[in-house]
């Protein structure tokens, strides 16, 4: 019975994590807007501080008060001294000046970030270091004061060194 119930209980773990909730899309690094106008099928909204806005970015208006539902779906469509115009392209409710817009922030890309610049710096420290070590170490082995590979002595028959048994060791 043991057994059994450590069976049922990681089955039941198992599918809560599978079915907890994910986050919600208004929770997932968007930038929060507050509207400004609205008309029939446009609104306006403040951008100050906001350099990455551009026409043609997509985002959401959702209701703060009723926890981020969803009032409606946008495409900015121009973006001026501040201000950005956005058209709705479609809605579950009427948009108002109470309302949020939600604009998810563009991701540089990987070159762009220092970390990627500190971790290739990183890279070609330690393997330039790397480099060193081992050409010391070759430098070390050729400049050896022993026997080179050509001059071993080489297995003889008979009493006698072999010219094949020669040329077979210094290929």
């Amino acid at each position: 019975m043991p057994g059994f119930q450590r069976t049922l209980l990681t089955a039941a773990a198992v599918a809560a994590v599978a079915l907890w909730p994910s986050a919600a899309l208004a929770q997932m690094g968007y930038v929060r807007f507050d509207v400004a106008s609205v008309a029939d099928t446009t609104f306006t909204f403040a951008t100050i501080g906001a350099r990455w806005i551009s026409a043609g970015q997509v985002g959401l208006a959702v209701d703060p008060g009723h926890r981020d539902a969803l009032i409606a779906r946008f495409r900015v469509a121009r973006v001026d001294s501040g201000v950005a115009t956005a058209v709705i392209t479609s809605q579950t409710g009427r948009l108002t000046t109470s309302h949020v817009a939600l604009l998810s922030q563009p991701k540089h890309p990987f070159f762009a970030q220092p970390l990627f610049w500190r971790g290739r710096w990183w890279r070609d420290w330690v393997c330039g270091a790397r480099a060193l070590t081992i050409s010391d170490q070759l430098s070390a082995i050729s400049n050896n004061s022993g026997p080179r590979r050509s001059q071993r002595s080489l297995p003889t028959r008979g009493g006698t060194s072999d010219a094949r048994c020669q040329l077979i060791a210094n290929r």
